[in-house]
């Protein structure tokens, strides 16, 4: 019993931390749908960027904000395949905290079979103990009584050696009388004999006595030896148990850094992609507006009869309008526009360009050197105007 509650326990610092990786693993079990969906985003995202890719390729070279475009969308792609190699590190990472964790959970129900064995056996030493004082009690009880007798004993010895002196000398005195005391002296010679018979067997009582308490306290040496032992054992177990405990709450704090970790990666990811789907968005619009003849840049219109209106078409849908032939930062009018099925759709205007009432729809076909407005549409008042694209 001894020797196994000597036995080392090397990982007994780690059976705690185990508990933290297992909260670990029930926070990623949880982060498996969420991982999931953005996946499914990531890959959606992938096919659109290759398809994105398809479109600019056919377009060619059709101004300098499409290929602004696909700068912004190449960036966007390099910060998307970092936060995709930041997420597989930490999905290896998770793995190995997994099979990690398995194996500490084997240890943790060998080392709690241990401490079980370890604590019944420190109750039996207890129990025997205790049976070991009171057997020693009731052993010095006995010897305390047997001295008591012992002493008894002597006290006859004693009286029946002075009645053995007062005999003699009463048959020294009376040597004449011996015939007529000789009843008595046999008398006293046989108490004498039982007195010293009775001495014998106390001393014999005394010294059984004396060898039954030698052994009862060696026992009860070796096990309040046994106790203290059992009780350093018990100690140290519980010093590892609460070092473990030290440890787990640090792996806990690490796991919780660990997830929002995951967590902003997330939160980035998920930026990228409105990135990249508003990229494509105005991507989109820029080529359905280039193949109309509206590709983003400054125009100048001109009808007929000499009526003349300068415009700028940015990239990101905003445009500025005025009379004549002015520069693109002194429009009259600004605003956003749309091209929905080759109609060119101005809204949202602040300032005034004549008569012109806002929103504004014209029809327009693609020219050589830019766009015609036709006579359709609501409020078209650049109607038979024909635009030719300047940069």
């Amino acid at each position: 019993m001894m020797s196994r509650l000597r036995e080392p326990l090397p990982l007994s610092l780690l059976i705690l931390a185990a508990i933290g990786w297992l909260a670990f693993v029930i926070m990623w079990a949880n982060s498996n749908a969420q991982r999931g969906d953005a996946e499914t985003r990531l890959a959606a995202a992938e096919a659109q960027r290759a398809e994105l890719a398809s479109q600019l390729q056919t377009q060619g070279e059709a101004s300098a904000s499409l290929e602004g475009l696909r700068a912004e969308i190449a960036s966007a792609e390099e910060a998307l395949a970092s936060v995709t190699a930041e997420r597989d590190a930490a999905q290896a990472e998770l793995e190995t905290a997994t099979t990690a964790l398995a194996e500490l959970e084997e240890t943790l129900a060998a080392r709690q079979g241990e401490l079980d064995t370890a604590a019944s056996e420190l109750e039996t030493a207890r129990a025997n103990l205790g049976e070991a004082n009171e057997s020693l009690a009731a052993s010095q009880d006995e010897v305390a009584q047997r001295a008591s007798e012992l002493n008894d004993v002597g006290a006859r010895l004693e009286a029946a050696r002075a009645d053995e002196a007062a005999v003699r000398q009463t048959i020294a005195q009376l040597t004449q009388e011996a015939s007529a005391s000789s009843e008595q002296v046999a008398s006293l010679e046989q108490r004498l004999q039982e007195a010293r018979s009775a001495e014998a067997a106390a001393q014999e009582q005394i010294a059984e006595a004396r060898r039954v308490e030698a052994e009862l306290s060696e026992s009860r040496v070796g096990l309040e030896t046994a106790v203290a032992e059992l009780e350093e054992r018990n100690t140290t177990l519980t010093e590892e148990v609460q070092r473990s405990e030290t440890q787990r709450a640090q792996l806990q704090q690490q796991i919780t850094e660990l997830a929002a970790n995951l967590a902003t990666r997330g939160e980035e990811l998920a930026g990228l992609e409105d990135q990249i789907a508003a990229a494509q968005a105005r991507t989109s619009s820029i080529a359905v507006a280039t193949e109309a003849g509206l590709a983003p840049g400054r125009y100048v219109g001109r009808s007929a009869s000499g009526r003349m209106i300068s415009a700028s078409f940015a990239a990101d849908g905003t445009f500025t309008m005025s009379q004549g032939f002015a520069a693109a930062a002194d429009g009259d009018v600004t605003g956003s526009y749309t091209l929905e099925d080759d109609t060119l759709v101005l809204d949202q205007a602040e300032g005034s360009l004549g008569t012109a009432s806002f929103p504004m729809s014209c029809e327009i076909e693609p020219s050589e050197a830019g766009f015609t407005v036709g006579s359709g549409g609501e409020n078209c008042i650049l109607s038979g105007l024909e635009f030719s694209r300047l940069n």
